[in-house]
């Protein structure tokens, strides 16, 4: 027995190939003790730079509102004025009239309870927080492990707690070490955002603060004027007097910018060298990332594709074969590759026009599509674990090839022959990603592309779809007969399969009413131009306080109430461009259920998505629309304060709603919607099994 642990031991991978376990209870009572010791030598700190002799009331306040969490260093955030501290002279005159009180005997005066210990002088050292003094230790921490968890989607306690115990706990220290192992290019950390401000009162609710929206004034009166207090908190060797006290209290309570005005404002832990450990994703939220990444791919994808092709034609071809790997390193010229390529070959027996592509449709190849690449990585190398590969693409953006050459420099052996490792690669990974043809998509990647002409081979950037179609029924040939035989739809099965379609036609024709509207609102607020549809790629009609399950299309599909309101991706591209050149924008729109209310709806353009905006309702439902982050729509930050005040039945930022989605990779009633006789095999077995499962009266 002992040969045999031997043994086990000997196969586990090097520990620096290992995932971090940040969720076993020795390592989250390690990690909560670390913060709570450093956070309580912060306060200790704290109370040595504040004139706590002169003014004995900034103890207990200090210890009942201070709050580590801000836009400065921890210690910088306690110093500074709470919403409760009084200023300097109004602190002398309220001492003095407890002193009289008592004096006279009068009942006026509270006797100094445990949390009213005197300081020392004021030049001496102070005694740091002890139990007695500091009420809830406990919640100081929570402070610190809120501002994270509400500020980054995906992030669960265990999580945030390892990142703050890497950056000293100091929370814009842990958003930085975040922001790069989890390679947000580009996106920093803004005050502007409004995912800060709610990430910040949520922070101050879950630690039961006693003025939470005067503390975010105050610490965003801090940030506009973040040099004038930074110079008052470093004067006189760091330790404070009453007037700096007063000046600071001054500062803070003066009227401040707009949240936009603070754009270009940045942290100072921002502008330091960090010294750290090798990146800590665990799998779970690096997979999660990961796919929101790749779900961005697919939105990419369909701005590149022509708005009458795609929703004539190629809508079907994406959702069944638009897969991100492929001969190119662009991994949406992939997509649109497989995409044409798949339409040439296997164009469906109907077609279906359509104006909307489902949110979970595209969630569900955008899943099965990271499979196919996590597969194809996989079969290249032996060594390569599935944690490893997903950071491997999310560290080049999902090009496939990039990941490859990224493995070869970490040291890992390919397999000996290029040939037989790509063919087995490819296959690997079109059968992971539920590819309806894995033989065809192999032969095609492996045998035909290659010899192309060049012309086909270049990475397209501006693309000719005809002129791809054309050249590519020219050089390939097509194969003959279905991948399996499509079992024929039954009579019930039939019936389900119209049912599927007509709600989704009835939902379409909803939802597209209300982008027009929308959009024609917008032209008249911004005086701009007007706006044609491209496509509707993302819709949660779920968003409201009513919360509904079920299905969304079929036998026991839910019906969204009319007291909810719907959040809509669409892109739209602007009527007076005549350049094909031109890229359609993201939009995000908010609507009511009410199908004759338009005057409500509203919509915003995304630059730059992903955005981190977050909602409560659509992360709920694992539906992955992509909010605006400087725009305030429905439960941007309501819920999350809810939540924070443990006030939501029970749930906590670590439930998410993506297991609904990416928790099955499996056939579902979305993937009906386009179906095709000649081919859907999985699809015809699922219709006629759904059809076994409904009561005969549903089906007449």
């Amino acid at each position: 027995m002992a040969r045999a642990g031997k043994r086990r031991r000997r196969s586990r991978p090097p520990y620096a190939d290992r995932p971090y376990r940040c969720n076993t209870s020795r390592r989250l009572v390690q990690n909560r003790s670390a913060l709570l010791e450093t956070i309580n030598g912060f306060y200790a700190a704290a109370l040595d730079r504040l004139p706590v002799g002169e003014m004995p009331a900034l103890v207990p306040r200090l210890l009942k509102a201070g709050l580590c969490v801000g836009f400065s260093d921890p210690v910088s955030n306690i110093c500074s004025p709470s919403p409760t501290t009084t200023t300097p002279s109004g602190a002398r005159r309220s001492g003095r009239r407890r002193r009289r009180q008592r004096r006279r005997g009068g009942g006026g005066g509270r006797s100094p309870g445990p949390s009213r210990t005197p300081a020392t002088s004021s030049t001496g050292p102070r005694p740091a927080p002890s139990s007695a003094t500091c009420p809830s230790p406990r919640g100081r921490s929570r402070r610190s492990v809120a501002f994270l968890t509400y500020y980054f989607r995906y992030l669960r306690v265990s999580e945030a707690l390892e990142y703050l115990r890497l950056a000293g706990t100091d929370p814009i220290v842990a958003v930085r070490l975040i922001l790069e192992d989890r390679s947000y290019s580009g996106r920093s950390f803004s005050f502007a955002s409004r995912t800060t401000k709610t990430a910040l009162k949520c922070a101050a609710l879950a630690a039961c603060h006693p003025k939470p929206r005067a503390l975010v004034n105050r610490s965003y009166s801090f940030a506009s004027r973040m040099e004038q207090v930074s110079r008052f908190l470093a004067a006189e060797g760091g330790s404070l007097s009453c007037t700096a006290i007063e000046n600071i209290s001054g500062l803070l309570t003066k009227r401040r910018r707009k949240l936009r005005g603070l754009a270009g404002v940045t942290p100072p832990q921002f502008h330091l060298e960090l010294t750290r450990p090798p990146p800590f994703v665990p799998t779970k939220s690096l997979q999660s990332v990961l796919l929101d990444r790749v779900y961005g791919l697919y939105l990419d994808a369909l701005a590149r594709l022509p708005a009458a092709d795609l929703l004539r034609r190629y809508h079907r071809s994406l959702l069944k074969a638009g897969h991100c790997y492929g001969p190119f390193r662009d991994p949406v010229s992939n997509i649109v590759l497989n995409t044409v390529w798949s339409e040439a070959m296997f164009p469906p027996r109907e077609e279906l026009s359509v104006a909307m592509i489902c949110s979970r449709s595209l969630v569900l190849v955008a899943c099965r599509s990271l499979r196919g690449l996590v597969a194809y990585l996989r079969a290249c190398f032996d060594t390569i674990s599935e944690h490893q590969a997903m950071r491997y693409l999310l560290f080049t953006e999902a090009d496939l090839w990039g990941a490859i050459e990224m493995a070869r420099g970490e040291g890992h052996a390919e397999r000996s022959t290029v040939t037989v490792e790509q063919e087995s690669a490819c296959k690997a990974a079109a059968t992971a990603a539920m590819h309806p043809d894995p033989d065809a998509v192999v032969n095609f990647l492996v045998s035909t592309f290659p010899v192309l002409p060049l012309s086909l081979r270049t990475e397209p950037k501006a693309l000719d779809l005809q002129l791809i179609s054309q050249m590519l029924m020219e050089h390939c040939s097509i194969p003959h007969g279905a991948a399996e035989t499509v079992p024929e739809l039954s009579e019930e099965g039939s019936k389900v399969l119209s049912w599927i379609q007509s709600d989704f036609k009835e939902e379409e024709s909803f939802v597209l009413a209300k982008v027009n509207a929308a959009l024609k609102k917008y032209t008249q607020q911004t005086g701009g131009p007007a706006y044609e549809l491209h496509v509707i790629c993302g819709l949660n009609r779920n968003v409201g306080k009513s919360f509904v399950w079920g299905l969304h299309y079929g036998p026991g599909h839910m019906h969204p109430r009319k007291i909810q309101d719907s959040h809509i991706n669409f892109l739209a591209s602007p009527a007076d461009s005549h350049s094909s050149d031109a890229v359609p924008i993201l939009f995000f729109a908010e609507c009511s259920n009410i199908e004759d209310v338009n005057d409500e709806s509203s919509c915003w353009p995304i630059m730059g998505h992903p955005a981190k905006g977050r909602c409560f309702y659509c992360e709920n439902e694992g539906a992955k629309i992509v909010h605006p982050d400087s725009e305030k729509y429905n439960a941007y930050d309501i819920a999350f304060e809810r939540m924070a005040c443990e006030d939501l039945g029970g749930k906590t930022v670590d439930d998410s709603g993506d297991w609904l989605i990416t928790g099955s990779v499996d056939i579902c009633e979305e993937d009906c919607i386009h179906f095709d006789a000649d081919r859907d095999a999985k699809c015809a077995e699922f219709l006629n099994a759904r059809a076994r499962t409904v009561k005969g009266p549903m089906l007449v």
